[in-house]
């Protein structure tokens, strides 16, 4: 069995005044990854290592809009770019 093996070491939110959130894990866990692919694997690991270290969930939820705006201008790149190559080829 494939698995991933996190200590309880949450570390979200230690001093933030507004908006106060720490996960109440404090135990380490085993997550079974054996049915995920190697890039889904990979992830998982960015985004708990990314969930554990981040000081507040403000600051978390800014990052994953940043990466989802990112994301999206790439799409719309890629998108442009087949719309191109389709008229290039047409004509």
């Amino acid at each position: 069995m494939k698995s991933l093996f996190y200590p309880g070491q949450h570390q979200m939110n230690p001093s933030a005044s507004a908006s106060k959130f720490k996960p109440k894990q404090k135990k380490p866990f085993i997550v079974n990854v054996e049915q995920l692919t190697k890039h889904e694997e990979n992830t998982f690991k960015m985004i708990f290592e990314e969930w554990t270290n981040t000081p507040t969930l403000n600051l978390l939820l800014d990052k994953w809009s940043n990466y989802r705006n990112k994301t999206l201008s790439m799409l719309n790149r890629k998108a442009s770019l087949s719309m191109v190559q389709t008229y290039l080829v047409v004509f």
